[in-house]
């Protein structure tokens, strides 16, 4: 019946039989606690409101007795403020007590408790107006009366006594009662835990044996086939005898034995092939090493050949470049020749500059001297006219006269000689000018020249650095081929290290015994055929070219 139901329904069914359990004493516990402060609240409230009253209006009124005897006697021996006072207590407690009665009365409601309260009530009423009596002979201080009234009041007081107790007595059979109905009420409680506990204590018993029947069997079953498998025994009949989990772990176990016993019998025939391959890749790889090593002796020999070609054309470039230097320095030289010219034709052009401003001062001075000998002449002509009188004068002005014409002869020859010096100085700055433009033709050639040397230079740099690349170029084909021919090694090595882990593979799978009607779905490997001999002979290095070296010719 239980093993086709699930583990989590069993589980489940248990978990709530267990928690309805727990639900029921819980609240059978709750509902005792709730009955048991219901009659404690009765036993209480027939305490508190029923008791409590009937005892304070007894007492209440016994102490305004005694108040109005003290009052009484006071005024008696002459005691007139203490008999008072005792008059004014007397008159409050007895005002008290009415108000406890009147408050008793009010909570006696009950049908049967009114009944036993009724003879209280009337005992109360006798008591209360003799005592009004008593109350009223002591106001009017009449001694005589309040003696006569004391026996009666008394007898009242006795009658008062009396129903109070028998009140009580019947309240304290009714809370016994209550008490009484609440420990039974707890006891039943009691008794129901007590029995869910047992009925809980029984489903766990009944858990643990179905735990250990559905699940703890099928486990250390289902663990038996794990260690036959991890011995390596893969033909053991799995039994699947449940529709639930247990029976899905199983059917999983079965699943993964008949699927771990075809991976074996693959990587059996997997191996097979590995190994094969493995032989085949390392016949291969000794081939491929021998042409790997005559090939990196070729690359060798041409990376030779290419690094003497790299020094002879380093060199041209060097030369092309010490050529280009002197060529810019004459381009340089020029340049300052250039500029010594271009200042030498400044310099005459202001020497012609000069010239024509001291032509021009000359010319200044003549017109001065023309001028002074022109006043010098009507200085003569007025001293003449002037006679004996003028003749100091006529003489001076004749002086002046000689001098301004000394003055511009000088001026005219002067003004001769700048005149021949501005046209030596024109025809030497014409010349300057020629040279200045022959230099400047100079220096463009040298400029053209210098253009060429260094297109020449860079030619020969690139040139240069493009062997450099080829060089370098070859140099790593070199390392390459090398490196190629380290790899073909390794290649090899690893060829023989996997044929190796290929035997010890298949020395491992065959520790699994494996059920031979296990049909295996594996695609065979390709292995290349072996190659023939007039292949390997077509396939062998060539022998190395002789080496040709670069000879340099004599510049």
């Amino acid at each position: 019946m239980f093993t086709h139901l699930k583990i989590r329904t069993c589980l489940a069914i248990l978990l709530a039989l267990f928690f309805t359990g727990m639900l029921v004493a819980n609240g059978a516990a709750w509902l005792d606690t709730r009955s048991s402060n219901a009659k404690l609240g009765q036993v209480n409230e027939a305490y508190s409101m029923r008791v409590v009253p009937a005892y304070e209006v007894y007492t209440l009124m016994l102490r305004a007795r005694l108040a109005m005897d003290a009052a009484m006697i006071n005024r008696q021996v002459g005691r007139i403020t203490e008999s008072d006072a005792d008059a004014t207590r007397a008159e409050d407690l007895w005002r008290r007590s009415r108000e406890r009665f009147e408050a008793f009365a009010s909570e006696v409601r009950a049908p049967a408790l009114h009944e036993r309260a009724a003879p209280v009530a009337a005992a109360y009423k006798l008591y209360d107006a003799l005592a009004a009596e008593q109350f009223e002979s002591m106001r009017n201080q009449d001694a005589r009366a309040f003696a006569l009234q004391m026996d009666a009041v008394q007898g009242a007081h006795l009658a008062f006594d009396r129903q109070v107790a028998d009140y009580l007595h019947y309240v304290d059979q009714q809370t016994d009662g209550y008490v009484t109905a609440a420990a039974s009420q707890h006891l039943r409680a009691n008794t129901l835990i007590v029995v869910l506990l047992v009925v809980a204590v029984l489903l766990c018993i009944g858990a643990a044996l179905f735990v250990g029947r559905s699940v703890l069997r099928p486990l250390v079953r289902a663990g038996s086939h794990f260690q036959s498998i991890a011995d390596g025994n893969l033909t053991n009949q799995i039994e699947i005898k449940s529709d639930n989990e247990i029976g899905q772990l199983f059917l999983g176990l079965q699943r993964m034995q008949a699927s771990l016993a075809k991976t074996v019998a693959a990587v059996r025939q997997s191996v097979q092939q590995i190994g094969q391959g493995a032989r085949d890749i390392a016949d291969g790889n000794v081939l491929l090493s021998s042409r790997t090593e005559q090939q990196a002796a070729t690359l060798e020999e041409t990376a030779l050949s290419m690094g003497r070609l790299a020094v002879t054309v380093k060199e041209n470039a060097d030369n092309a470049l010490r050529a280009n230097q002197l060529a810019e320095g004459a381009s340089q030289v020029a340049g300052r020749g250039a500029a010594v010219v271009a200042d030498v034709v400044g310099t005459m052009q202001d020497i012609s500059a000069s010239s024509t401003k001291i032509t021009h001062i000359v010319s200044v001075i003549d017109g001065i001297a023309f001028q002074t000998n022109i006043l010098a002449l009507n200085a003569a002509v007025e001293a003449a006219r002037a006679g004996d009188q003028g003749k100091g004068f006529a003489v001076v002005a004749g002086e002046v006269r000689a001098l301004a014409q000394r003055s511009a002869l000088a001026a005219r020859e002067i003004k001769q000689l700048i005149g021949d010096s501005a046209g030596r100085v024109k025809a030497g700055a014409q010349q300057v000018a020629l040279a200045g433009e022959t230099m400047r033709e100079i220096e463009s050639a040298v400029h053209r020249v210098t253009d060429i040397m260094g297109e020449i230079a860079a030619a020969s740099s690139e040139q240069a650095q493009g062997i450099d690349q080829v060089n370098l170029a070859v140099s790593s084909m070199d390392e390459a081929t090398q490196q190629n021919a380290a790899l073909v090694e390794q290649a090899a090595a690893s060829a023989r290290a996997l044929r190796d882990q290929a035997d010890a593979l298949a020395k491992t799978v065959a520790i699994f015994t494996v059920s031979p009607r296990i049909v295996i779905d594996v695609p065979a490997a390709r292995v290349p055929a072996p190659a023939s001999d007039a292949v390997l002979a077509t396939a062998r290095p060539v022998a190395p070219r002789k080496r040709v070296g670069l000879q340099r010719t004599a510049p």
